[in-house]
């Protein structure tokens, strides 16, 4: 597994940045073979962050409650993850088996 994270100022927010950041960094790290699955938390007050995940293909799997050391203390959180593991004995290009908004995230970004 890996864990996926983000912070942008909010000068930054709304443009569009950290989705395709995480894209590119989820195809870099989905190519490896040591890699089957992303983890991933936002904030429940943060719903922008959760659309980010949505939209990458994340899925919600728990409710948590996580430090947050910029806040000063516990805050209601919501954990996702993305499988990104292929059939035994299957060598695919990467683009192929991901959510097809991650692909058109990927595509923006890729030369």
């Amino acid at each position: 597994k890996a864990e996926l994270g983000y912070w942008l100022g909010p000068a930054w927010w709304g443009r569009g940045f950290a989705l395709e950041a995480a894209a590119c960094v989820i195809a870099h790290g989905g190519s490896h073979d040591d890699i089957d699955c992303f983890t991933a938390s936002y904030f429940i007050d943060n719903p922008a962050s959760g659309k980010v995940l949505t939209r990458l293909g994340f899925r919600q799997v728990a409710r948590r409650r996580i430090h947050c050391p910029a806040r000063n203390g516990p805050v209601d959180a919501i954990a996702c993850d993305l499988q990104v593991s292929l059939p035994t004995g299957t060598r695919r290009p990467l683009k192929s088996w991901l959510p097809r908004t991650l692909r058109r995230a990927i595509q923006a970004v890729a030369p």
